[in-house]
Order: structure tokens, then sequence, then C-alpha cells
């Protein structure tokens, strides 16, 4: 009893003498509880069953208004390997709702269908507007191709010749950045989307596809090595009582 009570918060590894199954529950998602000494896996009844304690904040779009995110300082160069990843919740939009885009041929956005849309060149097969979130990751290779993911999965590639620029003073998410002629200097806007947006993050890096599958859900600190911008929506503080709340923050945390 001592023994065991002397250990009850200590985690185990799969080699631990004399265990014979170990439960962590630490998945966050999915159906099954990975048994990590005999593989003798828990299955879970619904893929909702798992329980957070943390609060999350997220930037709701109205479909009138969009965000622009400062880029300039840490905009990629066409020979620059990059990530651009954020998660998105959204249900039926007007036709051609944009998801990111530059003003630059850089657009994102989605058909009437809810496939998703790159450059106008559809993406997917399926319905991703169905009010769930969803990962998004487009993934350039300058010596490759450029992938676009998908809540951890491929769903489309593009040969990087064919791969607009992302490099500009600002990426505009939620909405079409456009001008209405070559003459004018003055941005117009159209084509919004209606949802949340959480956890944008640009890299400036070379991230691997077991990287993005198996890191995505994962927040960051904002130090990790290749991060160039990191918008999470939210900074922990202390209210009047020193307690630590969750507030609204959109300020860059990468550092």
């Amino acid at each position: 009893w001592e023994e065991a009570q002397s250990g009850m918060y200590d985690s185990k590894s799969a080699s631990s003498v004399g265990l014979v199954g170990y439960w962590r529950m630490d998945e966050g998602f999915g159906s099954v509880c990975e048994d990590i000494a005999r593989g003798r896996n828990i299955i879970l009844s619904t893929d909702n069953a798992w329980h957070f304690e943390n609060e999350n904040i997220a930037v709701a779009l109205d479909g009138e208004t969009a965000m622009a995110m400062n880029i300039s300082m840490a905009s990629p160069k066409p020979t620059d390997d990059y990530m651009l990843e954020l998660w998105f919740r959204g249900g039926e939009q007007n036709k051609g709702a944009t998801l990111l885009s530059n003003g630059n041929d850089f657009n994102v956005g989605f058909d009437a269908n809810g496939n998703l849309l790159m450059h106008n060149a559809q993406c997917t097969m399926r319905n991703y507007l169905d009010n769930q979130w969803h990962h998004l990751a487009i993934n350039y290779l300058y010596n490759g191709v450029t992938s676009i993911y998908l809540d951890g999965e491929v769903v489309g590639q593009i040969p990087v010749a064919l791969m607009p620029n992302i490099a500009s003073d600002h990426l505009i998410i939620g909405a079409e950045r456009y001008r209405e002629n070559d003459s004018t200097l003055q941005w117009s806007y159209r084509n919004f989307f209606t949802g949340d947006i959480d956890e944008v993050r640009l890299w400036k890096a070379t991230v691997t596809a077991d990287y993005i599958r198996h890191q995505y859900r994962t927040r960051m600190y904002g130090d990790e090595e290749g991060l160039v911008a990191y918008y999470s929506f939210e900074k922990t503080m202390l209210d009047d009582f020193a307690q630590p709340i969750v507030a609204f923050d959109v300020a860059d945390h990468s550092e």
C-alpha cells in the first residue's frame, strides 16, 4: 500500500515492472484509449467522450468583418519552406466564402457544397462546413510540393511552380482582399466567412507530415523554432482577486 501510494502520481513506462495494463487516456480525440503496456485498447462508444477542463477562446467572424494578420516582418520568401495552419468552424456560407487571402492571388475558400478550394481548384470531396472544428494546414516545400492537410490528412497537392506567393504585408483571415483595378492602392474586401477561427500559426521551417499529424492538436508556447507568427486569441492573467483567468487577446505570441 505504501509503495502504491508513494507512486500514485508518477507516470509509468511501458516496461515498468509488473505493469499489465496502462491506459493514460491523454489522447483527447478519437474513439480509442491506447494501452501502452499490452495493447489491449479501450474502444469508446463515441468520439465525443472526452472531458476537458481547459477554457478556450476563439474569434467569431460575423460574415461582415475579417481579420488582418500582420506578416510584414515574417513573410516567407518564395525560396523559404513554410507552413500556415489554423482551426476553423463554420456552417452554411454565402457562395464563395473565403478563409484566407492576401490580395496577391493567394486564396483559400469554399464552394457551395463546403468543399475546400485552393485558388479556385477543388481540394476535397466532402463538406467541411458542418459546424464542427477542423484543422487546416498548408505546407509549402520549395524543393517539393505544396500539401494541403485537413485534420492531419493530406487532401490535395499543388506543384510549387503553380503556388501563388504568400508574401504580403497582411494575411487576411475570413475574406478575400482585392483591388478594383491596377491604378488604385485602396484594398476592397468581399466573400466574407461566417464562423470561428482559432490557433493561427505561420512557420518558416521545413515541416514533416509526421509532425503535422502528431502536433496539430497541440498548443504552442510561442518560442518553438521556426514559429514566426502565432495568434492563439487568448492569454492567462490574474483577476482582481489574484486568480488566473483566460482573456481574449489578439497579440502575436511568437517570440
